[in-house]
C-alpha cells in the first residue's frame, strides 16, 4: 500500500507485481473496492473465521487492515468475484448469526477509541453478502513470532506485555466483551514496544457450538474446560486463563498442557520446579490463573492484574500482601519490552 510511480510495476516496498492475482482461489483480488473507498491489498492472514488483508483508506488517506467474515464451513466464493455464495440450510442459519455477532462486537470495540492496547476500529459494514471491519493496521511482531526466535522471555518482559493486555482486557470486560481465544499469536508488539491485543472472537463462540470443529475455535492449551463444553458458563474468568496460560508460555517457552486433559491428571509443570527464576508471589498467581476450575480462578481481571501489579494474591474476603520479596517494576515508558 506505498504510492508507485507509474514507471514502476514492482513495489519496492512489499515486492507486490501488479497484476498479480490473489495467494487463495477464495481471496478478494488485490485492488477490490469496498464502500467505495477502501482499496483491498494483498491477504495479511486468515483463520477458520476470516480473512484480514492489507488495505487503503483512499478518503483518508491512510493504510488500514481489513477483516472480512469468510467461515469457510458455511460459504465459498467463485474465483474472481467477490460475492459470498453462503450455503443452504443451518449453515446459512449459522452464517448469519456469526455474521451479526462479528458486526456487533466491532460495534462495541469501536467505543474503546481510549483503550491503547485494543485495536482501533475506524468502520464495519456489510457488503459482498458477509460482513467487513477497517481497523488501525499495526507494524511490528506477535508474542509468538517473538518466542519463535528466543525461545521464551524474562518475567520482567513477559510481565511488561500482559499487564498492557490486561488492560486492555479490562475495558473489554466492562462492555460485556468476552476475548475468548488469549494467546501469544493474538497478542501484537509494535514498533515502538506497543502492545496491541487482537482478534476478539464472537463470531467464533456464536457458530461454534453446533457446527465448527473445537479444533478450529480453539488453540490447545490457552482454553480452559468451559471453553470445551457446549454449555460451559464464559466470563472474565476465561480470558483469565488464556492470559495465565499466555503468561505461562511467555516465561517458559512451553505450550500448558490442555485444560481437558489436566482434569483427568494434571501434570502441569511449574516454572520454579523447571529452575526459572519468578517471584514466589508472581507463581501463585499464575497458578490461581490457571485453576481447572473455573470457581478456583481469578474472577476478574483487575484481580489477576492486581496478584501480578501489587504482589497481592486473592484470599477469602480481601487481598492479602506478601512479605516474599520486592515487586519486579516494569520498563520505563516508551521502552521496548523485548529489545
Amino acid at each position: 500500500m506505498a504510492e508507485l510511480e507509474d514507471s514502476m510495476e514492482v513495489c519496492p516496498a512489499c515486492g507486490y507485481e501488479q497484476g498479480t492475482g490473489a495467494q487463495e482461489p477464495y481471496y478478494l483480488q488485490p485492488g477490490t473496492m469496498l464502500m467505495g473507498k477502501y482499496v483491498v491489498g494483498k491477504a495479511l492472514g486468515h483463520g477458520g473465521f476470516g480473512i484480514t488483508y492489507i488495505g487503503y483508506d483512499t478518503l483518508l488517506n491512510r493504510k488500514v487492515a481489513i477483516k472480512e467474515y469468510y467461515p469457510g464451513n458455511f460459504v465459498t466464493r467463485v474465483p474472481g468475484q467477490t460475492g459470498l455464495t453462503v450455503y443452504s440450510g443451518n449453515a446459512g442459519k449459522e452464517f448469519e448469526a456469526g455474521l451479526k455477532s462479528f458486526i456487533s462486537e466491532a460495534r462495541k470495540l469501536a467505543q474503546l477509541t481510549d483503550t491503547p492496547e485494543i485495536v482501533r476500529i475506524y468502520d464495519c459494514f456489510t457488503e459482498n453478502n458477509t460482513g467487513y471491519i477497517i481497523m488501525e493496521l499495526i507494524q511490528g511482531s506477535t508474542v509468538k513470532e517473538i518466542l519463535s526466535s528466543q525461545g521464551k522471555l524474562s518475567f520482567s518482559d513477559a510481565k511488561y506485555i500482559l499487564l498492557q493486555v490486561m488492560r486492555g482486557l479490562s475495558a473489554a470486560h466492562r462492555l460485556g466483551i468476552i476475548h475468548r481465544d488469549i494467546s501469544p499469536d493474538n497478542i501484537m508488539i509494535g514498533v515502538e514496544g506497543k502492545v496491541k491485543l487482537l482478534d476478539f472472537g464472537a463470531a467464533k463462540h456464536t457458530v461454534s457450538a453446533h457446527s465448527m470443529s473445537l479444533s478450529m475455535v480453539l488453540k490447545p492449551g490457552y482454553a480452559p474446560e468451559e471453553q470445551y463444553r457446549t454449555n460451559g458458563r464464559q466470563g472474565a474468568w476465561t480470558d483469565v486463563y488464556g492470559a495465565g496460560a499466555t503468561l505461562y508460555k511467555m516465561v517458559t517457552g512451553i505450550t500448558p498442557e490442555e485444560a481437558i486433559e489436566r482434569m483427568v491428571d494434571d501434570r502441569l509443570v511449574w516454572p520454579s520446579q523447571m529452575g526459572i527464576q519468578l517471584p514466589e508471589y508472581a507463581e501463585r498467581a499464575l497458578r490461581k490463573s490457571l485453576s481447572i476450575r473455573m470457581e478456583d480462578r481469578f474472577q476478574t481481571m483487575e484481580e489477576f492484574r492486581d496478584a501480578l501489579e501489587e504482589n497481592y494474591v486473592r484470599r477469602p474476603g480481601n487481598f492479602v500482601p506478601q512479605e516474599d520479596g520486592p515487586t519486579v517494576g516494569l520498563d520505563a515508558p516508551g521502552e521496548s519490552p523485548v529489545g
